[in-house]
């Protein structure tokens, strides 16, 4: 069943859920949020929708992820987690990449004229470029202004 419309999730329940899940937070020894939902009996699913519900909920969500991408962080650097886990999580649910993921976007190069025919076609296309926006303006400054003031 949804959270939204059972009258169990009442917003007094939503926020005695925030302070638990908090609490299992402070526990060093706890990084998945889904060991808490287990432990409170519920669908880990609802997390989301409960942040949706109650303000409260959110902010306690958004600090116990901060505190599981921190713990992921040391965890998979000191080696008392597994590097693999740690990896996957932290670039599923923490938007970290890999290096090799980064697009690279290529500056165009300034084109190398090389000879007095290749300076005149350029300076050709920029005169037909300028001709067309005057070409533009002119149009747009014939158009009536409805602006009032």
């Amino acid at each position: 069943m949804a959270p939204n419309g059972s009258w169990k999730w009442t917003p007094t329940k939503i926020e005695e859920l925030a302070a638990s899940l908090l609490e299992f937070m402070a526990d060093p020894q706890n990084v998945f949020f889904k060991a808490w939902a287990i432990q409170e009996g519920i669908a880990a699913t609802y997390l989301v929708r409960f942040a949706e519900m109650s303000p409260v909920f959110a902010e306690a969500l958004e600090r116990a992820s901060d505190i599981q991408e921190v713990r992921l962080l040391q965890g998979g650097t000191n080696g008392t987690l597994h590097h693999v886990i740690t990896k996957l999580v932290l670039t599923s649910k923490h938007n970290y990449s890999d290096r090799s993921d980064l697009a690279v976007t290529p500056v165009p190069a300034k084109p190398v004229l090389g000879s007095v025919e290749d300076c005149d076609k350029l300076i050709e296309q920029a005169t037909e470029q300028k001709r067309m926006l005057q070409a533009i303006v002119a149009d747009a400054q014939a158009v009536q202004s409805i602006v009032v003031g």
